[in-house]
């Protein structure tokens, strides 16, 4: 026997609202699964190497596929011999590429750095792009602003007594409210727009007085 509970179609807007239920599944083949998997364990990566991995071209097809369903992204472009693009999967590796593309609009240069994994820490990495001089470091992850990456940086850069302005961009150590994704990405803080907003205005010096766990959420 089956047991399903359904609600008054009445409600499916508001629910469907509330749920994201406007979102669409990405209908994907083996391939792409393979591929995508591949660009987010070992990204960024060049089309070259993603080639070099199956053993076979991947064709361009393939991979416009992947950026048309935004689950891949241009990356920065590889120091390998003219100098390719990569792609990068990842929310937030995506988002900050996108981020940094907004902001130089107003002449703000970005550099992105991805960090894969907290466990082991690109540590050589990390310390390099901070210790030049004049550096706003913000460190950008959908988890916890507690435990996570923006955690892992602080600890590395107070122990190499690296001194750069510091910032996290993660979710508050509370619990959240329930609702549409893109709605709640802008209200905690992990959208595009919101990135590219508080990066602004910490370049601008307004707000580097508060500390970082007040801009958690929209000031």
């Amino acid at each position: 026997m089956v047991v399903t509970h359904l609600t008054r179609p009445a409600y499916a807007d508001a629910i469907g609202a509330a749920v994201g239920g406007n979102e669409r599944a990405v209908d994907l083949t083996q391939s792409e699964v393979l591929v995508l998997m591949c660009v987010a364990y070992f990204q960024p990566i060049t089309p070259a190497e993603l080639s070099s991995f199956f053993g076979k071209e991947i064709s361009r097809d393939l991979i416009g596929h992947l950026r048309g369903a935004k689950l891949i992204a241009s990356g920065p472009r590889s120091p390998t011999p003219g100098a390719p693009y990569t792609y990068a999967s990842g929310l937030m590796t995506m988002r900050a590429l996108e981020a940094a593309k907004a902001l130089e609009a107003d002449r703000i240069g970005c550099a992105v750095l991805h960090v894969p994994t907290i466990k082991p820490l690109d540590t050589e990495a990390i310390l390099a792009a901070a210790r030049r001089s004049g550096r706003l470091v913000v460190a950008a992850e959908n988890h916890t602003i507690i435990g996570g990456l923006g955690e892992g940086v602080a600890a590395l850069l107070m122990r190499e007594r690296v001194t750069p302005v510091f910032r996290q961009i993660a979710l508050p150590d509370e619990f959240l409210d329930a609702g549409a994704l893109p709605t709640l990405h802008d209200r905690y803080g992990i959208s595009t727009s919101e990135l590219v907003r508080r990066v602004r205005i910490w370049s601008e010096g307004e707000v580097r007085a508060l500390p970082t766990q007040q801009l958690s959420h929209r000031p």
